[in-house]
């Protein structure tokens, strides 16, 4: 008989998008007990393709060591977006237990200076491929426990490309892609931009709270104007010139860069070297 767990490894790896619909009414710690069935790839599959809130869920119903190697192995950007949906004291944990060089390069992503619109970003809002249809939509709504009022649609690198009011769902058939019923964004910021620069963005006439992208324009977070408006009040904003900005890009990758040479030197480290061959006899 054609063992069950190799099946769901197989279906996971095969149709990641449709195994992530079926386990989101899951309950965490069922997840957690999946996964541990799995090998490491496809469970890390099957953690990026769930929304980043359900996956952050799950994760804390492992170790921090396994919660460690599943952040290790996926992208960067993916692991933070997973990460930023944990509580402090829990991210901190998983961050300890990874690698030196897989925390500085998530650390370079999850902490900017305080007078950037990321350090002020909060969890990536409720957000879906704009193929998933209207109905996977609905059952995904019924497992958040947070209040939702929009939902963001993205491609596959997590770009945003639009959005769908809540009451849009549920005014067309279940087949529907959700990409077919989204609308054009009224605004969006940009996680490396200067609060009061953020401040001034036009499209809060019209919207109570944006997305923030990263510089490749994927999908990382949201701000609220109240939390703008509070961050610009209390803390004292030096806005930086492009040059200024083009320095901190260039620190970013150089420590970045570094961090994978780390990786690679940290490899050839561990491998025991044979030890020098003796030339003739002896004396």
């Amino acid at each position: 008989m054609t063992d069950p767990t190799f099946l769901a490894a197989l279906y996971v790896k095969r149709h990641p998008r449709e195994a992530a619909e079926f386990v989101d009414g899951f309950q965490p710690r069922d997840i957690a007990e999946l996964l541990a069935t799995l090998p490491d790839d496809s469970a890390c599959d099957l953690l990026t393709t769930l929304v980043p809130n359900k996956a952050a869920k799950a994760l804390e119903e492992l170790s921090d060591e396994d919660g460690a190697q599943y952040l290790g192995m996926m992208h960067r950007r993916e692991a933070a977006s997973i990460l930023r949906n944990l509580q402090r004291d829990r991210r901190e944990r998983f961050l300890q237990a990874m690698s030196t060089p897989t925390r500085i390069q998530l650390e370079l992503i999850l902490l900017q200076p305080s007078h950037r619109v990321g350090a002020w970003t909060e969890s990536v809002p409720f957000a879906l491929t704009r193929d998933t249809t209207v109905e996977a939509a609905r059952r995904r709504l019924r497992s958040v426990d947070v209040a939702i009022n929009e939902i963001y649609i993205i491609d596959d690198k997590r770009h945003l490309v639009g959005l769908v009011p809540l009451f849009r769902l549920y005014a067309v058939a279940g087949a529907e892609p959700v990409g077919s019923i989204s609308q054009p964004l009224l605004g969006s910021l940009r996680a490396n931009s200067g609060l009061e620069s953020a401040l001034e963005n036009p499209a809060w006439k019209k919207a109570d709270s944006l997305p923030v992208l990263d510089h490749e324009g994927a999908l990382v977070g949201t701000l609220r104007h109240a939390t703008l408006r509070e961050a610009v009040s209390q803390h004292g904003v030096v806005e930086m010139n492009s040059r200024s900005d083009d320095y901190m890009g260039v620190a970013n990758n150089l420590y970045v860069g570094l961090a994978e040479v780390l990786v690679t030197s940290i490899g050839r480290i561990s491998k025991p070297k044979a030890p020098p061959a003796v030339k003739g006899g002896s004396s």
